[in-house]
């Protein structure tokens, strides 16, 4: 059967939408897009809709993934006409491609995702070194100069460790506009990923107060083999 990828952007007014509404509310608007979408076999068959890496509640994206399974053909752009007119206010189909026979699951192929964080200089709970880009850039340099940046977090009882040397693959900063904005490309392996926020704590030292006047953006997602 054919399989349509989709990229979707989720904004602003949905970013404290989780990501199981979210996924409640993709498949609602592709049962009111009359999209024909496929179904499991079994007792409680279930549409056949994988969705990508989870994005973090309070995240904004341009980078979301869904592939889904359909019973007919219909083309790409036919299927994000349809869907767009479904979708409510907030969450976007940008683009769709049919995929080809035997490409891998969409979670098993992202191998990096990159991040805009924008700090707001003016804002005055945003600590003196957060506000000058210099500083800032000098806390990438010393990251840089590091052999190794270890962290850990505690998940369901188990203590997970990373080295943010080893998953940070990309870390600028530039500023425009009233703001210091950061850019933040992460590699994504079987053991998982850091969250932006535990590179923002570990790197810039920003805190957990801080954290909630920092807008992060989900802009780009790389596929393994693949194009973007």
């Amino acid at each position: 059967m054919p399989t349509i990828r989709i990229r979707y952007a989720k904004m602003a007014g949905l970013r404290f939408t989780s990501h199981l509404d979210v996924a409640r509310t993709l498949r609602r608007a592709l049962n009111r897009a009359k999209i024909p979408v496929a179904y499991s076999q079994g007792h409680v068959p279930r549409p056949k809709i994988s969705l990508g890496i989870p994005l973090a509640l309070g995240h904004t994206s341009t980078a979301e993934y869904a592939d889904f399974e359909m019973t007919i053909a219909l083309s790409p752009q036919r299927v994000v006409e349809r869907l767009n007119k479904a979708m409510p206010e907030g969450l976007e189909v940008l683009h769709a491609r049919r995929l080809h026979a035997g490409e891998p699951s969409l979670s098993s192929q992202i191998s990096e995702m990159a991040y805009e964080v924008t700090i707001p200089v003016d804002e005055p709970e945003i600590s003196e070194h957060l506000g000058k880009l210099d500083t800032v850039r000098a806390a990438i340099d010393t990251f840089s100069a590091r052999d190794q940046v270890q962290i850990s977090r505690e998940r369901k009882g188990k203590v997970q460790r990373f080295d943010l040397k080893e998953y940070v693959a990309g870390l600028t900063a530039s500023s425009a506009d009233g703001a210091n904005e950061l850019r933040l490309v992460v590699s994504v392996s079987e053991k998982g990923y850091p969250r932006p926020e535990e590179i923002l704590c570990n790197v810039f030292g920003v805190s957990e107060r801080e954290l909630m006047y920092c807008s992060i953006e989900r802009t780009e997602v790389k596929f393994r083999g693949q194009e973007k």
